[in-house]
C-alpha cells in the first residue's frame, strides 16, 4: 500500500476515534444524567457512579491522545480536534432535542389547562 494512502486511512482512523469518544462519552453522560432522580436515596451512588464513569472516559482519551503523540503529533492533533467537534455537534444537537420537547410539554401543559 502506498505511503500516502496509509497515512492518510490512519488520520480517518483517528478522526473516528475521536467522534467514537465524543460520542460515548456525551450518550453516556446524557443518560445518566437523565436517569438521575433527587428525590431517590441513592442519588449519592448514582453520582459517584457519573463521577466514576467519567474518570475512566477521561483516563481512556488520555491513553488515546498519549498513543496518538507517541505514533505522530499530527495524529494527536487530528484526534483532539475530532473530539471537540464532535462534542460541539452533540452539545447543539441536544440542546435542540430538549428545546423541542420542553415546547412539547409546554404546549401540552397549555392544552391541559384549557380543558
Amino acid at each position: 500500500m502506498p505511503k500516502l494512502i496509509l497515512e492518510g486511512l490512519t488520520y480517518l482512523l483517528w478522526i473516528a476515534l475521536g467522534a467514537g469518544m465524543a460520542f460515548m462519552t456525551f450518550s453516556m453522560l446524557a443518560k445518566s444524567i437523565e436517569n438521575l432522580d433527587p428525590n431517590s436515596k441513592n442519588v449519592k451512588k448514582t453520582v459517584g457512579f457519573i463521577a466514576v464513569s467519567r474518570f475512566l472516559r477521561l483516563f481512556v482519551t488520555a491513553a488515546l491522545l498519549f498513543g496518538a503523540v507517541l505514533w505522530n503529533v499530527w495524529y494527536a492533533v487530528t484526534f483532539i480536534v475530532a473530539l471537540t467537534l464532535a462534542t460541539w455537534i452533540l452539545a447543539v444537537w441536544h440542546h435542540k432535542q430538549s428545546a423541542k420537547s420542553e415546547v412539547k410539554l409546554v404546549t401540552e401543559s397549555k392544552v391541559e389547562e384549557n380543558v
